[in-house]
């Protein structure tokens, strides 16, 4: 019996880990919206476990490369994870640069992801205008 295919993907798994700034803000946005006070408070705990989020990126040989796409696109995954908060952008950080999205995400770079599934990989259509 033939084993599944076994495949190396040519991305990079980018790992965000949110940090207290990110909790302090989800926080921030939960007493304006008068959250209800027997609601346990968001925890930087909760956050690591709940909200870390993962992301294929450009792969390459030389691992600062995509160091450096990262650095030149922060601000669609910044606003991807603010998005998955709140989608109104007037109560997003201003201004987001990459020394805020740094203070707000621990970032991790893992090697190539390999795929043991013998089965075709699933995407969901591109939504227009920017964050899902």
């Amino acid at each position: 019996m033939e084993g599944p295919r076994i495949a190396r993907l040519d991305r990079f798994i980018l790992v965000l880990t949110p940090l207290q700034p990110y909790v302090d803000w989800v926080t921030e946005l939960e007493e304006m919206e008068g959250v209800e006070e027997s609601q346990e408070p968001f925890t930087l705990e909760e956050a690591q476990l709940e909200h870390q989020a993962t992301y294929l990126v450009p792969f390459s040989e030389e691992p600062e490369l995509a160091v450096d796409w990262v650095v030149e696109n922060f601000d669609l995954l910044f606003e991807q994870e603010l998005h998955g908060v709140v989608e109104d952008r007037a109560q997003w950080p201003e201004p987001r640069t990459f020394e805020l999205f740094q203070t707000w995400f621990d970032m991790d770079l893992l090697d190539a992801p390999i795929d043991v599934v013998d089965a075709p990989l699933y995407m969901d259509e591109p939504e227009e205008g920017g964050a899902a």
